[in-house]
């Protein structure tokens, strides 16, 4: 007994004597790992620095730059207050671009440069803009390293972001703004309470962002928010927290101290007139540009940069579930960037490096769930490998088949070069002499399309109301099916075998027989003598109601709201044609609701509650609503065509354009789209199967 009570003793020590050890070793790989995704960013923004052309803006910039630079060596401090070149930015990394030229030397700053644009290789332009672009490229770099302390995944989805890269390899204002952003959302993240040392630190970080550029600013707001949420008692303290903030805001911008108030009316101001300038308008971006942004990359410089920003803006997308369970500030970051770059009319690309962070931060947390995920299923390789086999790679294969732009040319070599050329291509480098394939950046351009959204919106609006309706009938009709009631039981049997036993088709068909104008016999039922499949008239008009609203909201300059008011009104302004395919859904929907009903009422036992029927009811119904949700033969056989628009859903979408042989990539990003919502649908289904199995283990 004494023996083994020594050993156990022994090991206890060895294992504490050895906890040190792991916890260095662990801290090493971490800092090694962390080093080498910094010099990974390092090397690409080096690389952009060299290669890529003068923007725009850079020439502005480094104009307030020199007459920084030569106002610090006069030592007039005055001139550098009373500075007002590209006044509507802060000052703060013009002036250490300013500091950059002044230790250059006075050849650098005495003449000031001129709106050169983008003539790359000007004599003298390149050593001007040189240290510039180093600092930028170096702070980008660094950013990539704290966000890599955090979370080595996200840090290397930064490192190799093409917009983070361009916009941080260039004498713009993005590089210092994004760094001090990035910090103050990560000491958010690991405040514990409201008066911690991340807390305070974060005020400061939010305060030298709006320093550099405002935009980058708007994330205070998710903070406010996100502090509220995690403890409203907290609001005295964000009294402090704001304005330490705004104490550092006003101490690092110079232009301000001498009249803070009308100064910054006017930098802000500016941007209110700059939006309906003439430049603007002429550009002419839409509300959801960002969008296109976000799911896109920097493809007007091909071979600078990798351009995976889509695939990975995707990714990041299908994590905010997890991550809003896991991290909230992060989601509200992105969320709230987001909102405002929907509302501001302003669209530069530049403008997506504010959400580069929090996008690369969900997305690391969908790659770390889906590992996690395959080391738990190990055990189902097998399935899994068969379930790529004959259900994965042939919708690959489809989309890559389908993605062909130019289908007149044929692509002749091995499946390898034929993936190659594929991936290519959705990633945005074809080059001549390859087929053109349709890349992730003009996803959003075929959404524009004019069929496309009322198509989704008819299918969502057919499947909610076809759905509920038929739940809620099956439902009822579940309970009339009692043993002691013969006749309402005979009756409710008849309806659920005659609903199950005629084909879907011809009951369709039926009633687009009753009602056809033809046949007369539906449309003399009622004296106005109804045209129901052939008027295109709504029943209540909200676009007409809605018009005043939508002139309002636009006044406003809130396009999105003003959009989103306007194609609510007109998915609810359906005409007698909807209707109809509403009862065709219910007719289709209603047997297997019933029968499921049915089974629910049986299982629940003594008390009939809905927490009890709850998870059968919308396990079916989600299975019911992922068959009906391609059911194009309905809205096909009740109208036969494609008009009106409400009957345009997006599987018949798919029919015509097959049938028509229009540009097949059209085909496949519908399919894409199909496959997206059943499978998210078929992901609840399974969470509530879930729930009945742990109900059941529970009992």
């Amino acid at each position: 007994m004494f023996a083994n009570k020594a050993r156990a003793i022994a090991i206890k020590g060895t294992i504490t004597a050895t906890r040190p050890l792991v916890r260095w070793k662990l801290v090493l790989s971490r800092v090694a790992v962390v080093l080498l995704i910094s010099t990974l960013a390092l090397g690409l923004r080096l690389r952009a620095v060299a290669l890529l052309p003068i923007d725009t803006d850079e020439d502005d910039y480094m104009r307030s730059a020199q007459l920084y630079a030569q106002h610090l060596a006069a030592g007039d401090l005055r001139a550098v207050i009373n500075e007002r070149d590209n006044y509507e930015h802060p000052p703060l990394t013009k002036l250490i671009y300013g500091v950059l030229l002044l230790a250059q030397g006075p050849e650098s700053y005495a003449h000031s440069i001129t709106n050169y644009g983008n003539k790359n290789g000007v004599e003298g332009i390149a050593g001007l803009f040189r240290p510039a672009r180093l600092f930028a490229a170096t702070v980008g770099a660094l950013t990539v390293g704290l966000v890599a302390v955090v979370n080595p995944v996200a840090g290397l989805l930064v490192a190799i972001n093409s917009w983070h890269i361009k916009y941080s390899a260039q004498a713009m204002l993005e590089s210092l703004a994004c760094f001090f952003a990035a910090l103050t959302l990560l000491l958010l993240s690991r405040s514990k309470r409201s008066c911690d040392a991340p807390f305070w630190w974060a005020a400061v970080a939010l305060g030298l962002t709006a320093a550099n550029k405002y935009v980058y600013a708007v994330g205070g707001l998710a903070a406010v928010w996100w502090l509220l949420w995690r403890d409203w008692r907290s609001l005295w303290r964000l009294l402090p927290w704001g304005g330490l903030a705004i104490l550092i805001f006003y101490l690092f911008d110079p232009t301000l101290w001498l009249d803070p108030i009308g100064r910054l009316g006017a930098s802000v101001g500016f941007h209110a007139d700059y939006v309906s300038s003439h430049h603007v308008l002429k550009v002419g971006y839409g509300w959801a540009q960002p969008l296109t942004w976000l799911m896109g990359a920097d493809v007007w410089n091909p071979g600078v940069m990798p351009l995976l920003d889509g695939v990975f803006s995707i990714v990041g997308l299908l994590a905010i579930p997890a991550m809003w369970r896991r991290q909230r500030l992060v989601v509200l970051w992105f969320a709230v960037n987001m909102l405002f770059l929907f509302c501001w009319p302003t669209k530069w690309p530049q403008y997506i490096v504010a959400v580069t962070i929090p996008i690369s931060l969900m997305a690391a947390q969908w790659f770390q769930d889906a590992a996690s995920t395959v080391r738990r299923l190990q055990w189902l390789r097998p399935a899994l490998v068969l379930i790529a086999a004959i259900a994965v790679y042939p919708l690959a294969l489809q989309w890559a088949l389908d993605a062909v732009l130019n289908k007149g040319k044929s692509f002749r070599g091995s499946s390898l070069a034929f993936w190659l050329a594929t991936w290519r291509g959705i990633l945005t480098l074809s080059s001549a002499g390859r087929l053109p394939y349709l890349p992730i950046d003009a996803v959003m351009n075929w959404v524009n399309w004019p069929i496309f959204l009322p198509g989704l919106a008819f299918n969502i609006l057919w499947l909610l109301m076809s759905m509920g309706l038929a739940t809620g009938l099956g439902i009822w009709l579940a309970t009339l099916w009692r043993p002691r009631l013969l006749a309402r039981t005979v009756l409710s049997r008849i309806l659920f075998v005659l609903l199950l036993i005629v084909p879907e088709w011809a009951g369709v068909w039926a009633w687009n027989t009753l009602l056809n104008v033809t046949y007369v016999t539906g449309n003399h039922l009622t004296p106005s003598h109804p045209q129901w499949l052939t008027d295109p008239a709504p029943v209540v008009d909200f676009r007409h109601l809605a018009q005043p609203l939508v002139a309002w909201l636009t006044s406003l300059h809130l396009a999105p709201l003003a959009a989103l008011v306007s194609g609510l009104a007109a998915l609810f302004s359906t005409d007698k044609t909807f209707w109809l395919t509403v009862v065709m859904g219910l007719w289709v929907a209603l047997p297997l609701m019933m029968l499921v009903a049915i089974t629910a009422i049986r299982e629940s036992r003594l008390t009939m509650t809905w927490s009890r029927i709850r998870p059968y009811i919308v396990a079916g119904a989600v299975v019911r609503a992922a068959l009906l949700f391609n059911a194009f033969h309905i809205p096909l056989l009740v109208t036969g065509a494609l008009q009106p628009h409400q009957t345009e859903k997006l599987s018949l979408i798919w029919f015509y354009l097959l049938r028509f042989r229009a540009q097949s990539y059209i085909i496949a990003v519908i399919d894409i789209s199909i496959l997206a919502l059943v499978l998210g649908l078929m992901s609840r289904y399974q969470r509530h199967t879930a729930t009945l199995v742990a109900n059941r283990n529970c009992e």
